[in-house]
């Protein structure tokens, strides 16, 4: 349906030039897709399997890793199953494990990219941005010329409010469903937990909630996140960075997703070391 329209715009003289991903964002698209797909396919597995052990007053206590190898093993022993049961729960057991290991194999290789890349090691740099949320923006951007100003970032991102226009009136409504639904749902998300925790833009975040709510002020901090994107990415300096300790945090996390033989692969003896 994007393409038609792309194709529409083109062949009216709309728009002299169509932009086209190289491989590299290509590739990083394929995988964020593949990403999706799988925390979508751990989410029905998981309820599937509890929906499963409820219907047999099957009760799990907080904290339960059904994705752990040997998760079925308490179940077993609080009920007698049939052997169409057992191999009904082995069936979606193995599938969780499974789709919990490509999982972590995506995440692992999010994290090489990011650690092997100084344009995204500076997107890491920026508050509230986690490492799916660093590479889901950098395979979506691709070449951050293409937007020359950060406005158009912010449409792409569908960040933007919709204009209602009607005789003399002109004002700014709510968000519609148009540009990156995802990426623009990992924003918000991230702007949420900036309102919460002590950063650069809490404090502006808060007076908007003051006036307007927490959505509204959460979709504007999320916008204003989406400009300091824009900036990084153009060699800018902006001012919302996180503090030293908590970044030192957000590269731990990093590098423990990338696991001990990548990282000594890299030329670092420690995971201390890629830190520093």
């Amino acid at each position: 349906m994007d393409a038609i329209k792309i194709a529409r715009i083109y062949l009216n003289g709309l728009s002299a030039q169509v932009w086209q991903p190289n491989q590299k964002a290509l590739e990083r698209r394929e995988v964020f897709s593949a990403y999706q797909g799988v925390v979508k396919e751990t989410t029905r597995l998981q309820q599937q399997i509890k929906s499963m052990l409820n219907e047999h007053c099957v009760r799990l206590g907080s904290g339960f890793r059904l994705s752990h190898p040997t998760a079925l093993t308490r179940p077993a022993k609080r009920k007698q199953w049939t052997e169409v049961q057992r191999m009904l729960l082995t069936q979606l057991h193995t599938g969780l494990v499974a789709a919990r290991l490509r999982r972590r194999q995506l995440r692992r290789h999010m994290a090489s990219e990011i650690l092997a890349s100084k344009e995204l090691l500076r997107l890491a740099r920026l508050c509230g941005l986690s490492l799916v949320t660093i590479y889901g923006l950098s395979a979506a951007i691709g070449d951050i010329t293409r937007f020359s100003h950060s406005k158009k970032l912010v449409a792409y991102l569908g960040l933007n409010p919709s204009v209602c226009q009607s005789g003399n009136y002109e004002g700014a409504t709510a968000l519609k469903r148009h540009g990156r639904g995802p990426l623009r749902a990992l924003l918000i998300q991230s702007a949420k937990k900036l309102l919460q925790v002590h950063n650069p833009l809490q404090k502006w975040g808060l007076s908007v909630a003051a006036r307007r709510g927490r959505n509204k002020a959460a979709v504007a901090v999320a916008r204003k996140l989406c400009v300091a994107i824009w900036h990084v990415l153009s060699g800018h300096s902006i001012g919302a960075l996180e503090p030293l300790t908590r970044l030192q945090t957000k590269l731990g996390k990093l590098a423990t997703e990338l696991g001990v033989p990548a990282i000594k692969a890299l030329g670092y003896q420690s995971k201390t070391a890629l830190i520093e």
